[in-house]
């Protein structure tokens, strides 16, 4: 058995390239105990995660079209490990499975029947809900520290004229 390794990281950081190497790792221990031999590895670090602008998907996409019939699986750190939206994992995954090639992730267990497949599409649906509230939190605070600010200054304001 064969396999692609990829790594990615959607959100810039101080950590990315310790992220993108953590993973790496990761997915050559699940490899290694599983027999398959790693063809190649991928890192991608993008911001925002869109599968329209991602030149090492694209890269991997195509080396894994170039070998489809050398190659059974693209291993991941997640099950979610391709993109930050659902639609768009789940569009990446149809096209690796074209070719023949199934996605495994290194740190999640799989079953490898209908029910695995469910559940699969559940924790891709969970992380895409984490993912979002993740992100309505962040907007929240960054409204709240603004609105913080503002009252800071309209009591600083105030506070002068005494």
């Amino acid at each position: 058995m064969r396999a692609v390794i990829f790594c990615w990281v959607g959100n810039q950081d101080d950590n990315v390239e310790r992220r993108l190497r953590s993973q790496e790792v990761f997915c050559r221990g699940f490899c290694q105990r599983h027999g398959i031999t790693v063809d190649a590895v991928f890192h991608d670090a993008c911001a925002g995660g869109s599968v329209d602008d991602r030149p090492k998907l694209d890269e991997m996409l195509e080396y894994c079209r170039r070998r489809k019939s050398k190659l059974d699986y693209v291993v991941v750190w997640k099950r979610d490990g391709i993109a930050s939206k659902k639609n768009e994992t789940y569009a990446v995954r149809v096209v690796l499975g074209r070719y023949g090639i199934l996605v495994r992730s290194a740190t999640e267990r799989e079953s490898g029947h209908e029910i695995g497949d469910l559940l699969e599409r559940i924790a891709v649906d969970i992380g895409q809900y984490e993912k979002d509230k993740r992100g309505r939190e962040i907007k929240a605070g960054i409204r709240a520290s603004r609105r913080c600010k503002q009252r800071q200054r309209d009591c600083g304001a105030g506070s002068d004229k005494g």
